[in-house]
């Protein structure tokens, strides 16, 4: 079995030849269950010395590096490495910052001889920060909510496919990755790995809170259409309110005994509701439309700038 193992990696120096060390281990325990892994690394843009630090290391395990001309982010990298990847290869997608223990592999490997064909890794705990684990978890609930996709709290950008798998996973032409709502909606036969997930070994997250919150977003626009609904709802419900306003206005000033102003206050707050909610709904619908906009360009995702064999 075949096994490429394809590993995003953005300013990684302080970590990446420790992991590659220790995935060179893995590779030497997988040939004895007559395994062959490989290794494809999409360097994306990296400023610092991480491919050097690369190009330093002399392995049994056969290393080809993906040079991206810029940072173009995480799921454009694994896109990238996901495109390279021989037709016939298994292929398993895990970070350098070895938070995701490279010895999992071997388990999913079981699970491919299982004929499974995505096998979804599940954070049973995790060593990140408070802000960290409250957005994620609330990501979760509300993707749940909103999404007409399975979803599966703790799942990671950690995972592995089969052959078929990633034919059928590359064939989603969007611009806008969000990978692991493409991976359950592929359907085949699935599977899932509990497993402890550790601190980062050393340097610090890329990962930021911003750009945790644009990839929630591509994952809820990407595969919900229930916020336009929800806008039209809001349209119907301010709509029955202007009316009300417009006859509690009609009836005051028809009234001989009552006078304008004590209904102010009442129309203030009515209109700064209206207000908040037409701001709300265009804020949705523009969020579509700039979805729409990108999608409509058909740019690439990903330039490369080269590609070795260390």
């Amino acid at each position: 079995m075949k096994i490429t193992v394809v590993v995003p990696a953005y300013n990684e120096e302080a970590v990446i030849q420790t992991f590659l060390v220790e995935l060179d281990r893995i590779h030497s325990l997988g040939s004895e269950k007559d395994l062959k892994i490989d290794c494809l690394i999409v360097n994306d843009g990296s400023t610092d010395n991480t491919y050097a630090k690369i190009k330093e290391l002399e392995l049994d395990l056969k290393m080809d590096v993906i040079n991206l001309s810029k940072n173009f982010g995480h799921q454009a990298a694994v896109w990238a490495g996901l495109e390279r990847v021989g037709d016939d290869n298994f292929v398993i997608v895990i970070d350098a910052d070895l938070q995701d223990p490279p010895s999992e592999i071997l388990n999913i490997a079981q699970e491919f001889r299982a004929n499974k064909d995505v096998i979804f890794m599940q954070r049973l705990s995790r060593k990140d920060g408070f802000f960290k684990r409250f957005f994620a978890n609330s990501y979760y609930a509300l993707n749940s909510w909103l999404t007409d996709t399975r979803s599966t709290n703790n799942i990671a950008d950690f995972y592995g496919l089969s052959p078929r798998a990633r034919i059928a996973l590359l064939q989603n032409k969007e611009s806008i990755k969000y990978i692991r709502g493409l991976l359950l909606s592929l359907g085949f036969n699935q599977s899932i790995i509990g497993y402890h997930r550790n601190q980062r070994f050393a340097g610090h997250t890329h990962y930021s809170i911003k750009k945790m919150f644009f990839l929630a977003l591509s994952g809820i626009t990407g595969f919900s259409i229930k916020p336009l609904i929800w806008v039209a709802y809001f349209a119907c419900i301010g709509s029955v309110i202007s009316f009300g306003m417009a006859l509690y206005v009609l009836v005051i000033k028809l009234s001989p005994n009552l006078g304008l102003p004590p209904g102010m206050a009442f129309l203030s707050i009515s209109l700064m509701m209206l207000s908040t909610m037409i701001l709300l709904g265009l804020a949705v619908i523009s969020l579509y439309i700039a979805r729409l906009i990108q999608e409509i360009k058909r740019r690439p995702i990903y330039f490369v700038d080269d590609s070795t064999i260390v």
